[in-house]
């Protein structure tokens, strides 16, 4: 974790409840991929929570879709729903532990593939679609866009998972590098590590960490979403830090260009 945050949430705690956020996403569109299951399916009720006016959730599977949706209408009822099946990523894909001397290089290549090309996909179609609706109203607010990554992007050893974190290291620039191209008056572009919590994908993965309620995670995407966030473009954040404790370090984080992809010299 970055050495200058000292307080840390694995609950949800009352300074980033959606429910203070309600002005800023009335009549806000919010597209959630994996918005099924898992911390997917967390974010579309914190944003619903939130008083978001649609959710467009994707996924793989109709059912869980579904699911979710029959779940956060019987919450909030005037809440508009589009549901779509289809894969944007693949979250079943993570290759079993292996040495990348021994490893399959067309599976591991899969992990970039679905990473990094779809991300980018994902990115491009939706800025481009922005673009060509935008008005030029002074007062028209930009697109946010959050992807979710992990510690695995630039930090500790992990021995058999090359693939894994050369492609998260690969979407962290991505993100990063997308905001030298789109304006922050466009969209602002945050990068977040969900912490552990609880998945399919998390079991398979085989790592042990201290666990994050996934409420907490989808609290913390709403508020990455808001405009007091803006500040964090292009950089990444953990859902696990205390935002009230981020926001006293905001001019240093902006004068000093913390939290990005970088070396240092000492």
């Amino acid at each position: 974790m970055a050495s200058f945050i000292k307080t840390e949430h694995y609950e949800p705690y009352s300074e980033i409840s959606p429910n203070t956020l309600h002005t800023q996403f009335t009549n806000q569109k919010v597209l959630i991929t994996g918005g099924g299951s898992g911390i997917g399916a967390s974010t579309a009720r914190s944003f619903a929570q939130a008083n978001a006016a649609k959710l467009i959730l994707t996924g793989r599977t109709e059912s869980t879709l579904h699911q979710t949706a029959a779940a956060l209408r019987a919450e909030s009822p005037d809440l508009e729903f589009s549901l779509h099946v289809g894969s944007v990523s693949s979250p079943d894909h993570l290759s079993a532990p292996v040495s990348f001397v021994d490893a399959d290089l067309k599976d591991w290549w899969q992990g970039s593939t679905t990473t990094v090309f779809r991300t980018a996909l994902m990115t491009q179609t939706y800025l481009r679609r922005r673009r060509g609706l935008q008005t030029g109203a002074e007062d028209e607010k930009p697109g946010v866009i959050i992807n979710i990554n992990t510690k695995a992007a630039y930090e500790f050893r992990i021995p058999g998972m090359s693939s894994y974190g050369a492609s998260k290291a690969a979407m962290l620039r991505l993100a990063q590098v997308i905001t030298d191209d789109a304006p922050a008056s466009e969209a602002c572009v945050i990068s977040v590590h969900p912490g552990a919590v609880q998945t399919a994908l998390l079991v398979k993965s085989g790592l042990k960490r201290k666990m994050t309620n996934r409420k907490l995670a989808g609290d913390f995407e709403v508020w990455s979403a808001s405009e007091e966030a803006a500040f964090l473009n292009g950089r990444m954040v953990w859902v696990n830090w205390d935002v009230p404790e981020l926001l006293s370090w905001k001019d240093v984080i902006v004068e000093k260009d913390l939290l990005r992809t970088n070396i240092k010299e000492a």
